[in-house]
Order: C-alpha cells, then sequence, then structure tokens
C-alpha cells in the first residue's frame, strides 16, 4: 500500500486532496493496525488491567479520524473535479449521473468515521482499572 501511495504522490504532485487522501489512509491504516498489534499483545496476558485497552482505543480513535480526513480529501476533489467539468462542459448530457450518491457516499463515510472515532475514545475514557474487586454479580458463572 505504501507503495501505491508513493506512486499517487509522484504522479499527482500538485494535486493537495490526492497527497492529502493518500498519507491520510496510510497514516490512518497504520494507526488501526498498531491498535489491533496491541489488542492481541496485551489480550494475551490474563492479569493484564483493564485500563491497557485504553491505549488502543485511543489508536483506534486517532485511526478513525485521521481515515475520515482521507474520505474528505477526496469527496473535496470529486467535487472540484465535477464542478470544473460542468463549467467547461458543452454538452447536454449529465457528466455523471451518480454525482449526488457518489457526493452522499463520500459524506456518509466521513461522518461514520468520525463518529466512530468518537466512540472509541468515550470507550477508552470510561475504562475502569481491573483493581477493584469484582461484585459477586460480576463474576463469571
Amino acid at each position: 500500500m505504501l507503495a501505491g501511495a508513493v506512486a499517487w504522490i509522484v504522479a499527482f504532485h500538485s494535486v493537495d486532496e490526492i497527497l492529502v487522501s493518500q498519507i491520510a489512509t496510510t497514516i490512518g491504516y497504520g494507526l488501526a493496525g498498531l491498535a489491533c498489534w496491541r489488542w492481541i499483545v496485551e489480550g494475551r496476558d490474563p492479569s493484564a488491567e483493564r485500563r491497557t485497552v485504553r491505549t488502543p482505543s485511543r489508536l483506534m480513535a486517532a485511526a478513525s479520524i485521521v481515515t475520515a480526513a482521507s474520505f474528505a480529501a477526496t469527496t473535496h476533489l470529486y467535487y472540484q473535479n465535477h464542478r470544473f467539468l460542468v463549467a467547461h462542459s458543452s454538452a447536454g448530457f449529465p457528466l455523471d449521473p451518480d454525482y449526488r450518491l457518489r457526493m452522499a457516499g463520500g459524506a456518509a463515510s466521513v461522518v461514520g468515521l468520525l463518529l466512530a472515532g468518537v466512540g472509541f475514545w468515550i470507550a477508552a475514557s470510561r475504562t475502569k482499572p481491573s483493581n477493584e474487586p469484582l461484585d459477586e454479580a460480576d463474576a463469571p458463572s
């Protein structure tokens, strides 16, 4: 994926949205991978405290927000391209009949990823340390 991102950046170095999109996607996926790795490593230890979930959850929140920036940049680039084509088109037919659907999909992706980031952050903030004794109702049966 990194090679693909570098290829896009080299080919379209003058387009800021593509640069932001490729870099943000690479960073977002890297943060998500790091968070998964942390969950796996910390999940192996049965005596690990519940607060160790905070770091991976916050990494996932950051990954969601950075990836949302990538989708926002791509959607904005698509909007600019469509606007340019409409302004310079002499054809009487629609250039992209699915334009509204593509814009709605891009906006939904951005909103969904931002909400996921907020959810991961809230989940990390609500985690309690495990040094508190378990209640009898919480004990596994």
